[in-house]
């Protein structure tokens, strides 16, 4: 009995010997706790999932990748055939045309996507100093700042004057102001636009996949602050 030191445990109705070393043996090694007790039920992983702030981030992101590159595609038209065409037709048919073209781009899907991608592209940006954090942030900032800057703006300050300048010109004043500057300058601020409708989409697609690979299993990159 010495030997075993043997420790007495009773429950009431029997009573039985426990071998010092078996106890300590079971303190060492305690039983896992069970897998049905730790397991989440995969509702509950979804819900949780469509609540955390980086999948609407990365939802942003990918919404500012197709829409930049569809109006970066538009410009890129302009600059790369549409206006050595209307250059060639003759006037006044070449600027008539630009001024029917004027018109129309406030009817139809375009303007939307647009104007639309200026308070998306800032809300992403906020988005990514505040509640989310992360590597893809800076590219978020960059984004914005492209497009508002190099597109938004170059549009409001540069090609839109043009534009009504050249509505309210007629017969020969309108003839030589399209040949002689409207065509090359337009044709140059709207290349600009279309390389920063391009760098924005870049950045938006670094930015989401970076966003995709940080989102992994549990999103262990996420970085809410």
């Amino acid at each position: 009995e010495t030997q075993k030191d043997a420790s007495l445990k009773t429950d009431g109705r029997s009573t039985f010997w426990v071998s010092a070393s078996a106890r300590n043996n079971l303190s060492a090694h305690p039983r896992p706790p069970s897998n049905h007790a730790t397991r989440r039920h995969p509702k509950s992983e979804r819900r949780a999932t469509m609540g955390h702030p980086a999948l609407w981030l990365q939802v942003l992101a990918g919404v500012v990748i197709i829409a930049t590159a569809l109006v970066g595609g538009v410009f890129l038209a302009f600059s790369d055939f549409l206006m050595r065409a209307l250059a060639k037709v003759g006037e006044p048919c070449g600027s008539d045309a630009m001024k029917s073209i004027n018109v129309e781009v406030f009817h139809w899907v375009f303007m939307a996507l647009f104007l639309g991608l200026v308070p998306v592209t800032l809300a992403t940006a906020a988005v990514a100093a505040t509640a989310m954090r992360g590597p893809w942030s800076r590219w978020l900032y960059a984004c914005a700042a492209t497009y508002c800057v190099g597109c938004f703006l170059v549009t409001g300050a540069g090609n839109v004057p043009m534009n009504n300048e050249l509505a309210d010109l007629q017969g020969h004043a309108q003839s030589s102001y399209w040949t002689g500057t409207y065509v090359p300058r337009w044709t140059l601020l709207n290349t600009i636009r279309t390389v920063a409708c391009v760098a924005a989409s870049g950045c938006a697609l670094v930015a989401y996949g970076l966003l995709a690979a940080g989102g992994g299993s549990g999103g262990a990159l996420y970085s809410p602050v």
